[in-house]
């Protein structure tokens, strides 16, 4: 159940300025233009009317257009202002979506599941709490990885949950669980993927630096061994955030991998050989090395 969405203004925004909050957390911001709608087009001819009145928009593709040149523009070339906000407030909420998973939220799943699958729902919660798969459901959906396939993700949980007690590890069992889900998502539907893949002796080195707290699992590489790998995948992806790209290593130390680039390369998905298995056709674009 998702809780809802207010909308109230403020005098200490910047004129046409705006924020998305969420819990009270800026979590994106942004900008309108009042008279004028959003006109994404490389049309030479467009891009001047824009540029006649004075506004440019947030990329080089992107412009705002006044409302009275609209009728020179095809229908799906151009957002109002209200399509723009709301677009981009589902876009932070669906980047976001772990945040809006707690206790009474997977209690409210699990109540929900009880009509179709009740055995499953009664073996699940005698393997595990509510605490722990609700850190697994967050974990999956950090990760943009869809929760609606809940069958399958509460029978990896009963299988692996009394069997695995490091959190981490069970969420890679489930995603190992959801392979074809993972498989066609990563290709784009097209069972061929550009890998980049990871030296054996970097993934040591990411194991060896992981230290184990009562808090949870951390990573532990020196900053600057960190910036360098980072800086090695960055440029080995190249610019393109819509290619059929993603880091392809073992599955102990892919969370980890994950974590470190996740600030820089956020469009960059990092799946394990495990999870991919035989179903995709992986193709080397390059490899980290120490």
């Amino acid at each position: 159940p998702f809780p809802g969405l207010a909308i109230w203004y403020s005098n200490d925004l910047a004129d046409g300025g705006y924020d998305v909050l969420i819990y009270d957390v800026p979590s994106a911001e942004g900008s309108i233009k009042a008279g004028h709608l959003l006109l994404r087009s490389n049309d030479p001819q467009l891009q001047a009317l824009c540029v006649a009145g004075g506004a440019a928009g947030g990329d080089a593709s992107t412009f705002w257009l006044p409302v009275a040149s609209r009728g020179q523009v095809g229908c799906g070339d151009f957002l109002t202002v209200e399509s723009m906000l709301a677009q981009h407030a589902i876009a932070v909420m669906q980047r976001k979506a772990h945040r809006f998973i707690g206790i009474q939220d997977v209690q409210w799943l699990m109540e929900s599941l009880v009509s179709e699958y009740p055995g499953l729902v009664t073996e699940l919660q005698k393997v595990m709490p509510l605490q722990r798969i609700g850190e697994v459901l967050r974990r999956l959906l950090e990760e943009q990885i869809s929760i609606r396939n809940m069958r399958t993700i509460c029978e990896s949980l009963t299988v692996w949950g009394a069997k695995e007690k490091d959190t981490l590890i069970l969420c890679e069992h489930v995603r190992s669980d959801l392979s074809q889900y993972l498989a066609h998502r990563a290709t784009k539907g097209t069972s061929k993927l550009l890998a980049i893949f990871i030296d054996a002796s970097v993934e040591q080195l990411i194991r060896q630096s992981i230290k184990q707290t009562p808090a949870g699992n951390y990573l532990a590489l020196p900053p600057d061994t960190a910036a360098m790998l980072v800086e090695q995948i960055a440029e080995i992806a190249g610019d393109d955030t819509d290619a059929v790209i993603a880091v392809v290593s073992s599955m102990d130390v892919r969370r980890y991998i994950r974590r470190l680039i996740e600030e820089k390369l956020y469009w960059l998905n990092v799946y394990s050989f495990q999870e991919l298995g035989g179903l995709v056709e992986l193709q080397p674009l390059g490899k980290v090395t120490a």
